[in-house]
């Protein structure tokens, strides 16, 4: 019998980072839901520049990488600034 492969919600965001920008949401939700940066601020720091948010995801992706937990010490800066800002209620 063949082995099923295990997708993670980080492949779904890997896969979303070409993609149009509600799709990017989309997957940002799904993946970054109950991790301590939290979808919203990674949403508010896309751009509608799709090449500037796929190195800013590329980022996002191997902070997830390296701590599925989504830390904080792992994200971009920009991701940092704007998660700073949502817990100031800017």
């Amino acid at each position: 019998m063949d082995s099923v492969p295990c997708f993670t919600t980080i492949d779904l965001l890997e896969y979303a980072v070409d993609k149009p920008i509600g799709a990017v949401r989309a997957a940002l939700r799904i993946c970054l839901e109950g991790t301590q940066i939290g979808p919203e601020a990674v949403i508010l720091a896309l751009h509608d520049d799709m090449e500037c948010n796929q190195g800013l995801l590329q980022s996002v992706l191997e902070a997830l990488r390296i701590n599925p937990r989504g830390l904080l010490e792992d994200m971009p800066e920009q991701v940092l600034a704007r998660k700073f800002a949502i817990d100031l209620g800017i």
